[in-house]
């Protein structure tokens, strides 16, 4: 941890005046962020152990939308570290915590981080069936953002169940719905995803202008996160 010692130890005996919920509050928090940076910079290990800590640090009555958020990431960390057993059991914790606050636009993202697990695993069914769940919660939210982020999962499932051209338009106008709605790191993924899938169907310059527009948006965040300055 280095310089980040004192501040935890502070906030731990209750230090910069706060109260105990404070406290725990503010440890866990600074656990997260320091899990974030430290996945950021490839110590994925390091990552999950300080996920661990900010996720057992939080006491889920108090503030159960935090405590969602903490399972999730934590989860996340998991499925990219290939312990996919231990990320769906804390995505599923964080969706059922969101489903108690009826947070339509939390359970969307979680439904849709499991339908990206279950994709990693090779479940089809399952990935079909938490992509439909995630739709379903992103038209209650009613946010376009999440709407798009699902209808391009759904693009990759329709893709691997054969409708290739139907996938690529979705795909298509997934990219344009997310050049207004989103940031680069999601625009990115999702050019990535449309250049390999346009590639398998053997469309060699579509695939290799989509790759190249992914690499303006994601090769800097990518220096960025390299050098430490995220």
């Amino acid at each position: 941890r280095g310089r980040w010692e004192e501040p935890l130890e502070v906030l731990r005996d209750g230090g910069f005046g706060g109260s105990a919920f404070g406290s725990r509050r503010g440890e866990c928090l600074l656990l997260a962020n320091l899990s974030s940076l430290e996945s950021s910079r490839g110590r994925l290990a390091i990552a999950i152990a300080l996920g661990e800590e900010a996720a057992a640090a939080h006491d889920e009555t108090a503030d159960p939308l935090l405590a969602a958020v903490l399972w999730r990431n934590l989860g996340l960390l998991e499925a990219d570290s290939g312990d996919h057993a231990r990320a769906s059991e804390h995505l599923l914790r964080a969706l059922d915590l969101h489903g108690a606050q009826r947070d339509d636009l939390g359970c969307s993202r979680v439904w849709t981080d499991l339908a990206e697990l279950a994709l990693l695993t090779g479940s089809l069914h399952d990935a079909r069936s938490a992509c439909l769940k995630a739709w379903a919660a992103a038209e209650d939210a009613a946010d376009r953002r999440q709407i798009a982020i699902v209808s391009g999962w759904i693009a990759v499932i329709e893709h691997l169940d054969g409708d290739e051209r139907g996938a690529a338009q979705r795909l298509a106008e997934t990219r344009r719905s997310l050049r207004e709605l989103a940031g680069p790191r999601v625009c990115g993924t999702f050019l990535c995803i449309e250049g390999a899938l346009a590639a398998e169907r053997d469309e060699r310059d579509e695939a290799a202008d989509r790759l190249a527009e992914a690499e303006t948006m994601l090769g800097p965040l990518h220096d960025r996160t390299a050098s430490g300055t995220l």
